[in-house]
């Protein structure tokens, strides 16, 4: 992999992974210009594709990650009744299961957060 990739109307700097737009004016535009390296091709359809997936992936699992300490032993047994259990489970499995039941990553159908879960503020 080049030091630059073309994306849209600039490049990407894969070093640091931010968008340089095609502008005289952006120091980094200018520092491209005069680059003497080869720049790789824009991206392909399949790297878009991979890019959407990932970021579905990051957003479940931050989800995932937020309600944790709903499944701890004391906050299960002692904070939540039968039902809040129960719903909480089958979202996160919901949310395990998001890449595999989603046809377009970039529209995904999102499960729909118990109360317990937006009362938490998640």
């Amino acid at each position: 992999m080049g030091k630059y990739k073309y994306i849209g109307d600039g490049v990407r700097d894969n070093e640091t992974g931010s968008y340089i737009p095609n502008d005289p004016g952006n120091r980094h535009w200018r520092e491209y210009l005069v680059w003497d390296g080869t720049t790789d091709p824009e991206f392909t359809q399949i790297e878009l594709d991979n890019q959407s997936w990932d970021a579905l992936r990051v957003e479940r699992d931050a989800l995932l990650t937020a309600t944790d300490f709903m499944m701890t032993q004391d906050y299960y047994t002692d904070e939540m009744t039968t039902q809040e259990q129960t719903d909480v489970t089958n979202y996160r499995s919901e949310l395990r299961d998001l890449p595999a039941n989603t046809v377009d990553p970039t529209d995904p159908t999102w499960p729909t957060k118990p109360q317990i879960v937006i009362d938490n503020g998640i």
